[in-house]
């Protein structure tokens, strides 16, 4: 038989232990949550929450990264490419680079031999300029010249073919007097026109200092008739428009002297009062 005491300490263990349940049973609370357990329920479903975002936005990111790990990928695949390309124009600049490298040495080296080669066809060009320039100018005045006068001038110069011909006669003696003669005869009877008259005079004077440099010694110097001067029949000749006495207003044809001071041909003057 269970006494008193021992039955209370049976219903004070029974609602210990079942009267939570009975209750929750009562109140439909089989689900209930102590308010402490709530909260830290709760904390945790924020947590979770917040590291469901970060996870979220990690994969966000993550995704971003990827992108662009492809876009630097394929990035770095066209710079790789264009490297091999720009390398390979560059190999070929240096290339060209080299070659004309070469060919400005060679081209240096013939213009150096060239420029050789000028200087020493220019000083070849300036000596005979200078020993035949004055013949040639000469030789080309003779050509100039009607062939009536060129005919006229055949015992002085024969044919002249040539230039060294040509020469040969002017360098004469004999001819010089002849040519003097000619000349003093044609300008003294107004037979020629002022262009040839100034070719043939220069023509004379030319074969003057030819037949001059023909000898070690000089042959025959010119007179020096001053314009204004009077009149001195041993040293000049008057023209036919000349007054008898007077003084020399032209001279139209210098004479000249031999090396001893003896008179060859006296100078053609025009006299005027």
């Amino acid at each position: 038989m269970i006494t008193e005491d021992r039955f209370k300490s049976l219903f004070e263990k029974c609602l210990r232990e079942y009267l939570p349940s009975l209750r929750r049973a009562i109140l439909n609370l089989d689900d209930y949550v102590p308010r402490d357990d709530y909260e830290k329920l709760l904390g945790r479903q924020k947590n979770f929450d917040e590291l469901q975002r970060a996870n979220e936005q990690m994969k966000f990111n993550l995704a971003n990264l990827q992108r662009e790990n492809e876009d630097l990928a394929r990035r770095e695949k066209k710079l790789s490419r264009e490297k091999i390309s720009l390398q390979a124009e560059f190999e070929d600049l240096r290339q060209e680079l080299d070659d004309s490298r070469r060919k400005s040495l060679l081209t240096e080296k013939k213009c150096a031999d060239l420029e050789n080669r000028l200087a020493k066809i220019s000083a070849e060009f300036d000596y005979y300029r200078a020993a035949y320039a004055e013949l040639d100018a000469a030789y080309k005045n003779y050509l100039s010249l009607d062939e009536k006068i060129r005919y006229q001038l055949a015992g002085i110069f024969g044919d002249a073919q040539t230039v060294q011909g040509f020469l040969i006669g002017a360098a004469n003696e004999k001819h010089l007097g002849d040519f003097w003669d000619y000349l003093c005869y044609a300008l003294n009877d107004n037979r020629l026109s002022t262009v040839d008259a100034k070719v043939l005079t220069g023509l004379f004077d030319f074969c003057f200092d030819a037949l001059n440099r023909s000898s070690r010694e000089q042959i025959f110097f010119r007179l020096n008739t001053e314009r204004g001067s009077r009149f001195n029949i041993s040293t000049m000749t008057r023209t036919s428009n000349s007054r008898q006495l007077g003084f020399v207003q032209s001279v139209l044809l210098e004479g000249y002297a031999g090396r001893t001071g003896n008179i060859v041909r006296k100078s053609l003057v025009f006299i005027a009062d």
